[in-house]
């Protein structure tokens, strides 16, 4: 099998995007053919906020021009299957979104789509999104296929650290168990997408920015749901989490390490050894064995309002730029404003 990709002009992100986006709204939908069901997709998609549409088995041949499948507000890229029939996928963009093609990931022995993809916000932490819309045959070679996608998954890992990840579309009877313990990433599909099989996955490592996905009725008679997933409110987002290991020093525990303390005979236990290092060792011990007993560690997790990079190191430089700029000192204000 070969294939064919056009080379689209990234797309400009425009000053008219919502400005509460996030993290993109999607829908995935096996068509089985996308010409005879274009005005059905045109109209979801035109009265709808989805911001990708990511469509498998479009069946498109190279004679079918752009103009026959576009849709207003969207930029489309498309890779067609060229020898035999049927197959094809194709990617719907809204405008808003700035993109990019990653045609060093382009293989003509699998239909596989890599954008990378700039919202014009995204969660902390996430440098950009990269989207890859699969369709996996249900005769290709399931071990080639596996392999293909690790390759270009740990050559995403490499070029863009710290990226999201969203990986979508049928791939039949596939097993990504590999893909998802090697790179992080969760099958958020969770209800059968064609008979009683789940066939359409979205694999993701940005599932706890996501809802649940929803199940849509299929375009026309093709035997697949569609499945649309949205972001979730911001307020809904995670915040970061850190763990501290503490001693419980409430007055109380305190009092409690002190008349242990006033109760042990240190003197007798000490003096019975003869050098000094057994003498310091025996001293540490009654001490450790008194914080252990009665103000034992504890693990607590705790949940931070601020953002991940906003360490104690961190903010001391802000304390003392706050202070060089109340005393007055311009110069060493300047050095940590920096």
């Amino acid at each position: 099998m070969t294939c064919r990709i056009p080379v689209p002009v990234s797309g400009r992100a425009q000053r008219v995007g919502s400005p509460n986006l996030f993290v993109p709204s999607i829908i995935l939908s096996n068509v089985m053919s996308l010409v005879p069901k274009i005005d059905e997709v045109r109209n979801v998609l035109g009265n709808s906020s989805i911001d990708l549409a990511c469509i498998v088995e479009t069946w498109l041949q190279e004679h079918i021009h752009d103009n026959i499948i576009s849709i207003p507000d969207f930029n489309v890229v498309r890779l067609d299957r060229v020898e035999g029939q049927h197959g094809g996928v194709c990617v719907y963009i809204r405008r808003t979104i700035k993109y990019k093609v990653l045609q060093n990931l382009f293989n003509t022995n699998y239909e596989a789509i890599w954008l990378v993809l700039n919202p014009p916000r995204l969660p902390r932490g996430i440098s950009n999104i990269i989207l890859c819309t699969v369709y996996h045959p249900p005769r290709a070679d399931d071990h080639s296929m596996i392999n293909y996608l690790y390759e270009c998954l740990t050559i995403i890992e490499a070029e863009f650290p710290n990226c999201g990840v969203i990986m979508l579309g049928d791939f039949n009877k596939l097993n990504t168990f590999r893909l998802r313990n090697g790179f992080n990433l969760k099958q958020i599909t969770n209800f059968p997408t064609r008979g009683q099989s789940t066939l359409d996955l979205i694999l993701t490592n940005m599932k706890s920015f996501y809802g649940d996905p929803i199940k849509l009725p299929p375009f026309g008679l093709s035997d697949h749901v569609s499945i649309k997933v949205l972001p979730l409110a911001r307020s809904l987002f995670p915040k970061p989490t850190f763990r501290i290991n503490s001693r419980d020093l409430r007055p109380t525990k305190r009092l409690a390490l002190s008349k242990y303390l006033e109760e042990v005979d240190v003197n007798a236990l000490v003096n019975v050894q003869v050098s000094c290092e057994k003498k310091v060792e025996i001293l540490e011990l009654i001490v450790k064995t008194g914080l252990d007993v009665l103000l034992p560690t504890k693990w607590k997790v705790k949940v931070s309002n601020e953002p991940p990079w906003m360490t104690q190191e961190f903010r001391g430089l802000i304390h003392r730029r706050q202070k060089a700029l109340a005393n007055s000192d311009l110069i060493t204000f300047r050095s940590l404003r920096k």
